[in-house]
């Protein structure tokens, strides 16, 4: 069983306590190296958990066709499904970029540091821990923040 809090990991929830407590935030740096790997080789969290069953799979693309493109694999150590994507050419490559889902495109986002998750060691990405600029902008006496009202 996932233990989560408000939609986190355990992990990804202390993680966002002690960043958004210490005025930091994580940003992506990097390019991708193209190796195939991150798509070769992931997991699929739904927002609340990291998907366990194939059953919770198969709901899922029923909701969102999108993620068809996905065979499962196997599981991690952990018990959460593996998949790799069918789109995927030999050569690591993505057959059909200009057809993949928004959330291939976009990865990796920092969500994806506070669900617990991580990179591999050899991705070309990587997190990097930076002062928040809204809480600086604040400090700072700055212009109201776009979403937030002035008290």
């Amino acid at each position: 069983m996932d233990l989560t809090v408000f939609g986190y990991s355990v992990t990804g929830f202390v993680r966002r306590l002690y960043f958004g407590a210490t005025g930091r935030e994580v940003i992506v740096r990097g390019e991708c190296r193209m190796c195939g790997s991150c798509c070769g080789a992931l997991s699929i969290h739904t927002g609340s958990r990291w998907l366990r069953s194939e059953d919770e799979f198969r709901r899922l693309v029923e909701r969102s066709p999108e993620y068809g493109a996905f065979e499962m694999t196997g599981r991690n150590e952990s018990g959460v499904l593996k998949f790799r994507c069918a789109k995927l050419g030999g050569d690591g490559l993505c057959a059909d970029r200009d057809g993949a889902p928004a959330f291939c495109r976009a990865y990796p986002t920092p969500e994806l540091f506070f669900m617990g998750g991580r990179l591999e060691p050899h991705c070309g990405y990587r997190f990097e821990v930076v002062p928040s600029f809204r809480k600086m902008l604040r400090a700072s006496g700055g212009r109201a923040v776009k979403g937030e009202r002035r008290g």
